[in-house]
């Protein structure tokens, strides 16, 4: 996956301390590729007694910062180990609910 994450995930706010970036990508997140794939793991594991179990896939990420104010754009590519039909792929991802859907628990 590829995630071209806003200025608002930098803890930078609008303004001139936001010059750094006009009509510029930050190519690199410290750290960040580790935490989307730790993230994505949670995301798609389950939830039990102990917590959530984490599924164990494994994620390539590549994560940049870009000149917009707020929000993140996400390219994802999926390998299934059986054929898979486009149309079922999204289906699949529109009724995706994890088991703590609904929780409450912190984003």
């Amino acid at each position: 996956m590829t995630s071209m994450q806003g200025l608002s995930g930098a803890g930078r706010s609008p303004g001139v301390i936001a010059l750094d970036i006009v009509d510029n990508l930050i190519p690199y997140i410290p750290k960040e590729e580790e935490k989307v794939a730790a993230e994505t793991a949670k995301i798609l594991g389950r939830l039990g007694e102990g917590g959530i179990a984490p599924l164990p896939v494994p994620v390539g990420a590549t994560c940049t910062r870009t000149a917009v104010l707020e929000g993140h754009t996400v390219s994802v590519t999926v390998v299934t180990s059986r054929p898979c039909d486009p149309s079922a792929a999204a289906d699949a991802l529109r009724g995706f609910r994890p088991d703590y859907a609904g929780l409450d628990l912190p984003s």
